[in-house]
């Protein structure tokens, strides 16, 4: 009884490992286009189909074989006669006409089988690319709640390492699989017509040694291919948080530990690596072990049958049917290891795509209903936030914002202050339309923000307290690929807003001028100049409603004072909200709301919400930020 239920649980298990194949198959055959889907299935089934090929060519060896055998052999039998399957088709053809068919049928069929193969490679290459697009919609244009799940790592293993998997590693070794399962399927069943006592030990034979190598692979490299990609993902942190933190790690001294975990992450990877390689090594040998083991095989079933004179013909049989059943067999070894590696590695693709469809609050662009509905878009320029809560785990008991409702004027200048964790950087993300309210509305001139943004890009501008710097020259950071206009209309655009954000000595300073490279993350510049760059970002598009997160942190008092003159210019012509916690950036504000516990406590001008809010006094009375601000410099549309 203990042997039978140790059975039947290898028998479940090898049913689930199956069904799991199976689906995975089915999941990645769904996000095929339907063209695409139709032209592979079209591949899968000429590709099977070919093999008939392979079992002519064989059946012709075997008579060509079997002919110059009876030709040597004065008893000449009626089994060696009949003996091929296809012998009977061509009972006077020559043996020099019959190895020209061979070759032909072989090459031709060859031939077939990599163009099919090119084609298959080919569609899911232009399939990938969809997926890439797909992808990146829903992580960037359409992001939701649920991607906070989603390190930057994933994402980035997702987008760029996992899409090519999904179709490369699955369904191009699927087509594969099924055309060298066919052919062995035809194999052994000439081999039944042909030599019958032949067929089970040879079967058995084989179809054992391959379920042998499919436990050993299995056991030894699943975990393997799980490893390799988490530890690749877990690697890539550790050296951007390494660069990130580079002045800090020297001074604390905590530079070797680490890199050295950076060194173990690589470590793991490429121990999964080696587990991985020997796993697709060892199938070659243990077939060429089979081959020659094969040979047993061939003394045991004479022996049975009686007949030693037997022996070189089904030596023959087994030689010519095992010449295309191993390379069939390593092949469907090779690629079951690719297949098992799309299947660990690219389940971070699911997830996201999962995520997406599964949160209600997701947000796609939507057409314009009507013509009212565009002049509505152009009259009113107002923000309305109707009623607004978020929690970023939905059902918490305390949300992020609660119940919160603000409208802001066109042209008007506003602060959100309060303690840390407040919730005003969320509240911006919400006005951003980059996380969706859990309840609530969120209107941009009569347009959810999402829509609003694709009724008029570059009309919102934000300016985070981190500013990205792209690879390229300071003129593209500043463009960033918006190229309406001549060049030297957007060389002298660019050259004017440095000069207004404070970077006009900076940029005399460049050998380059506007064609300086600047580095990848920006290492070769002052937080200072970073976020004057950010700024001259956002105006560049002359939009109209502009979002300030921290974005004049990393300046000295001067360079403040001069960025918030520039910026007070745009006073009671652009929209502008200013998230800080320094006061002063926010003390020329037409309103100022003071945000506790994701709720609007007070609002009012700079000096009545000292009145309303004594945390807000105690904080300017440290500060004594209460003189007055300096005249805006000139308007730049003036």
């Amino acid at each position: 009884m203990r042997d039978g239920s140790k059975l039947n649980q290898h028998s479940s298990r090898h049913t689930l490992r199956s069904a799991d194949y199976l689906n995975h198959t089915y999941n990645c055959f769904k996000l095929l286009s339907p063209k695409a889907k139709a032209s592979y299935l079209i591949i899968v089934i000429v590709q099977s189909v070919i093999s008939l090929l392979d079992l002519i060519g064989l059946a012709l060896i075997m008579k060509v074989v079997l002919g110059f055998q009876a030709s040597g052999d004065n008893s000449d039998t009626s089994f060696q006669k009949t003996l091929p399957l296809f012998g009977d088709f061509f009972p006077e053809v020559s043996a020099n006409s019959l190895m020209i068919a061979i070759v032909l049928i072989f090459v031709g069929k060859s031939l077939v089988a990599l163009l099919l193969h090119t084609a298959t490679v080919k569609l899911m290459a232009a399939e990938t690319l969809k997926l890439i697009a797909k992808l990146n919609s829903s992580i960037f244009e359409n992001r939701t709640n649920l991607y906070k799940n989603f390190s930057n790592q994933d994402i980035s293993y997702a987008i760029y390492n996992a899409t090519e998997i999904v179709f490369r590693d699955t369904l191009v070794p699927v087509s594969i699989i099924l055309a060298d399962a066919t052919l062995i399927v035809l194999i052994l069943a000439n081999l039944f017509l042909s030599a019958q006592i032949l067929f089970l030990p040879t079967t058995v034979y084989f179809i054992g040694m391959f379920l042998l190598l499919r436990t050993i692979d299995h056991r030894s490299t699943q975990l393997a291919y799980k490893n390799q990609w988490e530890q690749e993902i877990i690697g890539r942190r550790l050296i951007q948080e390494t660069i990130a933190s580079l002045r800090e790690l020297y001074v604390s001294g905590n530079l070797h530990r680490m890199t050295s975990r950076v060194l173990s992450a690589r470590e793991g990877g490429i121990s999964a690596g080696s587990v991985i390689t020997i796993g697709q090594l060892r199938p070659k040998y243990f077939y060429e072990m089979a081959l020659f083991g094969g040979i047993g095989i061939i003394a045991l079933v004479s022996s049975i049958s009686g007949n030693s004179k037997l022996i070189s013909t089904y030596l023959a049989l087994f030689l010519i049917s095992s010449s295309r059943m191993i390379p069939s067999l390593l092949r469907i070894q090779y690629y079951l290891g690719i297949f098992q590696k799309s299947k660990e590695q690219t389940r971070k693709i699911f997830e996201i795509f999962n995520a997406f469809d599964s949160d209600v609050h997701s947000s796609k662009t939507i057409p314009f209903e009507n013509e009212n509905q565009e002049n509505l878009y152009a009259v009113n320029k107002s923000i309305i936030l109707e009623d607004i809560t978020f929690s970023y785990e939905p059902g918490k008991l305390h949300p992020v914002i609660q119940n919160l409702s603000l409208e802001i004027n066109q042209g008007e200048m506003i602060a959100l202050v309060g303690p840390s964790g407040a919730g005003k950087s969320t509240l911006v993300d919400l006005i951003l339309g980059y996380q969706i309210p859990n309840s609530g509305n969120i209107f941009i001139s009569q347009l959810p923000p999402r829509q609003s943004f694709q009724k008029t890009p570059g009309r919102v501008a934000y300016v985070p307290q981190k500013v990205s710097i792209y690879e390229g020259s300071l003129l593209s950071n500043i463009v960033v690929g918006d190229l309406r206009g001549t060049e030297s209309n957007l060389r002298l655009r660019v050259e004017s807003l440095l000069q207004r954000v404070g970077l006009g000595d900076f940029l005399k300073a460049l050998e380059h001028g506007l064609d300086t490279k600047l580095s990848e993350l920006g290492t070769s510049l002052s937080g200072g100049q970073i976020q004057r760059i950010g700024i001259a970002r956002a105006l560049f598009t002359d939009p109209e409603i502009l979002v300030f997160d921290e974005s004049t942190s990393s300046l000295d008092s001067a360079s403040e004072d001069l960025v918030m003159q520039f910026l007070l210019s745009y006073k009671n012509q652009k929209t502008m909200i200013f998230i800080a916690h320094r006061l002063s950036t926010i003390r020329s504000a037409d309103r100022i709301f003071y945000l506790s516990n994701g709720q609007i406590q007070a609002e009012g001008d700079f000096k009545v919400l000292q009145e309303l809010i004594p945390d807000f006094k105690k904080q300017v009375s440290y500060l004594d930020v209460n003189s007055k601000p300096k005249k805006p410099i000139e308007s730049p549309n003036e």
